[in-house]
């Protein structure tokens, strides 16, 4: 015979809390989360229709050098006296130091020239060549006085790009220190740092790759006359470059989180709302009646934990007047004042409070079908206390309810032992059948009075 406290097999399939809780939110929560998967699944389209419908343009600048100007001083000087340093006719060349007596005259040489993205163009140059006399301040403070004679001028036509073209100069040392003492004198003064300068103004126009072009620089040698030497100081290679900026429309990239993830949202949301809606047409989302009932007694077991005492009530002591609860809660109220314990009987699935006079008893209400158990069948539903300790310890619902007798007067048979049967009732009143180590029967009545005699061997056989 099997032990009714087996749990059935149903308990194989029992779902998880975690399960039951999902699906209790999905429930409660079933238009939330459809709001929130629609505007997911909106939000994925925003975001996909740039990179997929419409990806639009970016303007990109980029700056291009058309054409530019290159633009040098060179210089020297040929020894002209004797000396036991440089031999006579020596040209000294691009020095920063000549020696006056030696080499009076500074030769140079100024050179212009362009290039053309395009390699066409034809442009006129005129170089038109100065020198100049001036007193300074010391630190650029500003100019005493100064002086300008022309040197030379010289134009070009039709210069191609690449192609170089100079003019060409010459600076008699000597004289022009005697010409800044004569015009000091005639000044009255002294003041100021006398300087030599060469000044090159060239103008350039013309057409460089099909463009009209026009471009004025001014350059300058400095020369420092000191007697029995004078500096020069050479400014170099200078060149301009001519740019101009190019914009293009290209088409926008996406990476692949824009583009990929944005499809990721519109898939997932739609699958999230179909999944939904194909289980809540099948029933699959809501909790059933019997897992939120298995729900709240869990809840209720474990609020009065620390008043339940698992065990066994004996038979005797439920030979006082029954009375009977309607809730777990009531059971413990009685136990609180009676200052008792509430005994949770597996073997019968009820809870007791049992006094000396009187005894309380409160019985789960079913989470099965709600029928009666048949007489003399084994119960194969979990009782309440393998419910409660499936819920509270291993976090699961029982699919299957208690098999508790009504509160009836339908009778519950228990064996003793495995033998004898043991027939009670609930409101006292039935007969309550026992038997003795399975042999005669002892017939009681719960009133107190005489059980009906029991007839002889001769008055049945007469019977039969």
């Amino acid at each position: 015979m099997t032990n009714r406290d087996e749990p059935s097999t149903a308990d194989e399939d029992r779902p998880n809390v975690w399960e039951f809780r999902l699906r209790r939110a999905l429930d409660r929560q079933f238009v939330v989360v459809v709001v929130a998967l629609l505007v997911t699944a909106a939000l994925g389209g925003y975001l996909a229709y740039e990179p997929h419908v419409e990806p639009g343009v970016e303007i990109e600048e980029e700056t291009v050098t058309d054409w530019s100007e290159r633009t040098a001083f060179g210089h020297s000087a040929t020894v002209q006296e004797d000396n036991p340093v440089f031999p006579v006719g020596a040209d000294l060349t691009d020095r920063s130091l000549y020696y006056t007596n030696l080499a009076p005259e500074l030769d140079g040489v100024y050179e212009y020239r362009y290039s053309s993205s395009g390699g066409e163009g034809e442009v006129d140059v005129e170089m038109d060549i100065q020198l100049r006399y001036q007193s300074v301040a010391g630190d650029d403070d500003g100019v005493f006085w100064e002086r300008t004679e022309p040197l030379t001028t010289v134009e070009h036509e039709a210069v191609n790009p690449g192609e170089s073209v100079t003019a060409e100069f010459q600076v008699n040392v000597p004289e022009t220190e005697a010409r800044i003492e004569d015009i000091q004198e005639q000044l009255g003064t002294t003041i100021g740092t006398a300087e030599v300068d060469v000044v090159v103004q060239t103008r350039v126009q013309g057409t460089v790759d099909g463009d009209e072009v026009s471009t004025i620089h001014r350059q300058q040698l400095q020369i420092s006359p000191d007697g029995a030497t004078y500096e020069v100081e050479n400014p170099g290679a200078e060149t301009e470059a001519h740019q101009s900026t190019i914009t293009d429309e290209v088409p926008v990239e996406y990476g692949p989180l824009r583009s990929y993830g944005s499809l990721g949202l519109i898939a997932a949301s739609l699958l999230g709302l179909v999944g939904l809606g194909v289980a809540r047409r099948n029933g699959a989302i809501a909790p059933t009646e019997r897992e939120i009932a298995a729900a709240e007694w869990a809840r209720t077991r474990s609020e009065f934990e620390e008043w339940i005492s698992r065990g066994h009530v004996p038979d005797g002591s439920l030979e006082t007047p029954r009375i009977e609860l309607e809730s777990l809660d009531d059971l413990v109220d009685v136990a609180i004042d009676s200052n008792n314990r509430v005994i949770e009987d597996a073997a019968r699935e009820c809870f007791y409070v049992v006094g000396s006079d009187v005894h309380y008893v409160f019985v789960p209400a079913q989470f099965g079908n709600g029928e009666p158990l048949p007489p003399n069948e084994p119960t194969t539903t979990p009782n309440p206390r393998s419910i409660v300790e499936d819920i509270t310890d291993d976090g699961i619902f029982s699919a299957a309810g208690s098999a508790d007798a009504d509160d009836s007067d339908e009778s519950t048979t228990e064996t003793a032992d495995g033998d004898a049967p043991i027939t009670e009732t609930a409101d006292g009143d039935a007969p309550i059948t026992e038997t003795a180590d399975g042999d005669a029967p002892i017939t009681e009545t719960a009133d107190g009075g005489e059980p009906p005699a029991e007839s002889s061997d001769s008055e049945r056989a007469e019977n039969e």
